[in-house]
């Protein structure tokens, strides 16, 4: 970890000399008298909700101020007052009015959440005496500090089904991941679905679906007119494409679980912030759009609208910290969706912006927060679809791309019947491109010819199935074969749209004499078939999970997700981990993962943090302890959490203080990990690292050229200033020039030129370290092949561009096989060079047949020749290779 030197006045370091007990002796010393904590708000909160559905009434403010009230009535009086939270000080005040009785009134302003221990502390120069009562001081935050870990109710009995989750360990580090809806707290029949039933511990991310975007919404409101009426309400006073929840009522609203009215943020939003408290690796993002929300997508070919809703999802991170990114469910661009009046050839093009432009906020916040944000994307998988985006430029900008591989058939068509989320072609109806072409095979085999890599990919299993009614069947035909009068709708079916089924009622059905249990191995589907009705439902069961599963691995992909998690009865979910060789976690727990921090150098009097890590590979709940192990005895507080820290005891010479953390799981999984803290009257100061950010290379007139020096680090912990000037070429105007991340706008060239940048970086306000940064300047209108990077890997045919100090111009070069780490030169066999330019002959380069090059004898007569066939080292005028002319 990094140690950050005190930084408060020097009355707030006297006050922390006197509670550690260093104060001055003198006969009868007698330190003040206990205070007590009056009468106080202990509930606050930095974000506001009203009871207004409007969603800009929801603030969120970057501090907010705690008045603590305080008194004393006997006892000596005390020359300073401190408040502590959790045993550290956070204001300080020195007294006027030393007398026996003392009072007052401290306003404490606070940035961050929490649940602290509050208590106050009189002193004088004979020590310190807290308060003889304390507070628990609660301020809520979008990052869920105030909130324990959330109780869990997995395979809850109220429910009217068996729940089947069980415990497994991921032993691949594959992707699990589930989608889980806004509207599941409305579900009837006893089937209404939170955030504590979901089985957490079992998946890598949860997909919350969905987040609305305003503006132009016809598909809302046709699919869901009362919907859309109460999202007026919602987005009343925002603009357009802008984010909003469809419900703030289940989003942030309604008391569920343990909540009470009272709490300053409830609902599926507070849960899932105690959610992530109770396993911290889990990611939880927004998915935006949806089948009836993704109209305004539509309209983001505009600039102006796509900039507006990119900068309301930075706002929505930031108003909402616990996200981990951002999911986009636009599934249809290109094509005519649930408005048949949308769908263009632009959309393509659209979709890539719009990845792109995401990509570089998330990169901004991530920079802010240091965090890594993801952005994913929902897509159908269907041939007919993945043909109107080019997904292998867009996934440069994505974490991964979620295979919609389901869906493919349903009862919107009654003619033409398939297995609605089938792994593999099917060998029926071969004349139907559909029916060879909509399967997760196909699906990937499509965009892996795109360029999107396996690794990128996470496959879809359905958590529900698609289903007619009224299918003839003829004996020795498949049942796929034949045609429906409608949608599925068995009247035992737990609520949904006519056609739509969850898995947990065809877990029932399956077993129930009136329903046949069909599997096509050749396309690896499920199907259920009733006879007396002609009901047929198209799903996904242990065989096809398997299947998925195995592609999976077969294929390297990254792993699987479902839709949706509330229509599962926890069949589904274990059968994908199983489908993934993970095994159960009874009787194979791991222990969890521990990092104690990096040691550390501290200066006598300073509070030192200690922050570790952990990590556990069953998610289990864990619980953490800090615990001193050598050196002169200090009081941690907060010994309990992953962060600890205390004050620095004076010395005369280093002593090094000891430290473990140790991490339980509760299933006897234990691990420790140990860090030394050396403490000293100085502290020898570290240089910062400086790091002015990679080479770049921009187009002539671009604007805003990002110079990033978020990089550079101080293992001291020291805060840093930053100070951005220009050492060479055309003369640019530096914006933010004192801030870690800079900007320019880019010169008018003819012709490529290189500007060089210094970062100072300095500790101290005195000794400047400096790194420098080197951004290429191309004419407009050229297509320069991106910069050279020594860290990449280059195949076959790839180009690349460095630039020559010598010529003074950019060079292009193909890699002429795989090559990593050879920078390109006309030295290197590994690099062709394309740039039209010409170097004079050299011993160490190869010539191919044809080359021509201009060679100076000894007495400086140049002369013209040309290659006959391939040479190297070979002197033109002395080697028979080289032809005169």
């Amino acid at each position: 970890m990094k140690y950050s030197p005190n930084r408060v006045s020097k009355t707030v370091r006297n006050a922390l000399l006197l509670s550690m007990g260093v104060f001055t002796s003198h006969a009868f010393a007698v330190a003040p008298g206990a205070p007590s904590v009056g009468w106080m708000e202990l509930n606050h909160s930095l974000i506001t909700i009203t009871d207004s559905l409007a969603y800009k009434d929801v603030v969120v403010k970057p501090s907010i101020d705690v008045p603590v009230s305080w008194s004393k009535w006997t006892g000596t009086a005390g020359e300073t007052v401190n408040i502590l939270l959790d045993g550290k000080v956070v204001a300080t005040r020195a007294l006027t009015e030393v007398a026996e009785s003392q009072s007052g009134v401290e306003t404490v302003t606070l940035s961050q959440g929490g649940n602290y221990k509050l208590t106050v502390q009189l002193c004088n120069l004979d020590g310190c005496t807290d308060s003889s009562n304390s507070k628990q001081l609660i301020v809520a935050d979008t990052k869920g500090s105030h909130l324990a870990p959330l109780p869990m109710k997995v395979n809850d009995a109220r429910f009217p089904i068996e729940m089947t989750n069980k415990s497994y360990v991921n032993t691949t580090g594959k992707v699990v991941a589930a989608y889980a809806a806004e509207w599941s707290v409305y579900r009837v029949q006893g089937m209404d679905y939170y955030i504590d039933n979901i089985p957490a511990e079992n998946l890598t991310h949860i997909i919350y679906g969905f987040v609305a975007i305003t503006g132009p919404n016809a598909s809302f409101q046709s699919e869901n007119p009362t919907g859309y009426e109460t999202f007026q309400k919602v987005s009343a006073g925002l603009g357009d494409f802008e984010l909003a929840p469809p419900d703030p009522w289940a989003a942030y609203m309604k008391p569920v679980g343990d909540q009470v009215n009272g709490d300053p943020i409830k609902g599926n939003y507070a849960q899932m912030m105690a959610l992530k408290n109770r396993y911290p690796d889990l990611k939880i993002v927004p998915s935006i759009g949806g089948w009836s929300l993704s109209d305004p997508f539509y309209y983001m070919a505009d600039d102006a609208k796509r900039k507006t809703f990119v900068e309301s999802c930075r706002k929505f991170l930031r108003t909402w910290e616990f996200w981990d990114g951002i999911d986009i469910d636009w599934e249809f661009p290109g094509v005519p969706a649930a408005n048949p009046n949308l769908g263009s050839p632009e959309d393509g093009a659209t979709y890539i912006k719009l990845m792109r432009e995401l990509r570089a906020m998330l990169d901004e916040e991530g920079a802010r927060t240091g965090r890594h944000y993801e952005l994913t994307s929902a897509i159908n998988v269907g041939y007919d679809k993945l043909d109107k985006v080019n997904y292998g430029e867009a996934i440069k900008y994505m974490d991964y791309i979620m295979m919609m591989s389901y869906d493919y058939f349903g009862a919107w068509d009654l003619n033409a019947l398939g297995h609605q989320t089938a792994v593999y072609p099917s060998d029926f109806r071969v004349n139907d491109r559909r029916t060879l072409e909509y399967n997760l095979s196909t699906g990937v085999d499509i965009l892996n010819a795109q360029g999107v890599p396996s690794s990128k990919l996470i496959a879809g299993v359905a958590m529900y199935g698609r289903g007619w009614t009224g299918v003839e069947h003829t004996p020795g035909t498949h049942h796929m074969t034949g045609k429906a009068t409608g949608p599925s709708k068995p009247e035992d079916a737990f609520k949904l749209e006519p056609g739509t089924l969850m898995y947990a009622n065809i877990a029932q059905w399956k077993n129930q004499p009136d329903w046949e249990y069909h599997y096509d191995s050749v396309a690896q589907g499920a199907y259920l078939y009733r006879p007396s009705t002609g009901d047929l439902i198209s799903y996904d069961d242990q065989n096809s999970v398997n299947a998925k599963g195995s592609l999976v691995m077969q294929r390297g992909l990254a792993g699987l997700f479902a839709w949706e998690i509330d229509t599962d009865n926890g069949d589904v979910l274990n059968w994908m981990h199983e489908s993934l060789g993970h095994p159960l976690a009874d009787g194979s727990n791991a222990a969890p993962v521990v990092n104690a921090g990096q040691d550390q150098r501290a200066i006598s009097g300073s509070t030192v943090s200690l922050t570790a890590s952990a990590s556990d590979a069953n998610n289990d709940a864990m619980t953490y302890k800090w615990q001193q192990t050598g050196g002169p005895a200090v009081t941690l507080t907060t010994s309990n959490t992953l962060n600890a820290a205390f004050v620095a005891p004076d010395v005369t010479t280093e002593q090094q203080l000891s430290f473990k953390f140790i991490a339980d799981d509760g299933k006897g999984g234990i691990t420790a990990d140990s860090v030394i803290v050396s403490v000293s009257l100085e502290v020898t100061n570290t240089p910062p690292i400086v790091n002015a950010g990679a080479d770049q290379q921009v187009v002539s007139g671009s604007v805003a050229v990002k110079l990033d020096g978020s990089a550079t680090r101080d293992n001291d912990g020291d805060t840093l200033t930053y100070t951005w000037r220009q050492v060479a070429g055309s003369n640019v105007a530096i914006t933010n020039s004192n801030a870690t991340i800079a900007s320019f706008d880019a010169p008018t060239v003819t012709t490529s030129e290189q500007l060089t940048f210094a970062l100072d970086v300095s500790d101290d306000g005195v000794t400047v370290y400096t790194d420098e940064v080197i951004v290429t300047v191309s004419p407009e209108g050229s297509t320069q092949a991106p910069p050279y990077e020594s860290t990449v890997a280059y195949n076959t045919g790839d180009k690349v561009s460095t630039y020559d100090n010598q010529l003074k111009q950019t060079l292009t070069w193909q890699a002429n096989y795989w090559i990593q780490g050879e920078t390109p030169s006309r030295f290197s066999d590994a690099w062709q060079l394309l740039t039209d330019v010409e170097f004079p002959w050299h011993i160490d380069v190869a010539y191919n047949a044809g080359s021509e090059v201009n060679h100076c004898d000894a007495n400086a007569v140049c002369t013209r020749y040309k290659a006959q066939w391939w040479t190297k080292g070979d002197e033109p005028g002395t080697a028979g290779v080289w032809k005169k002319l």
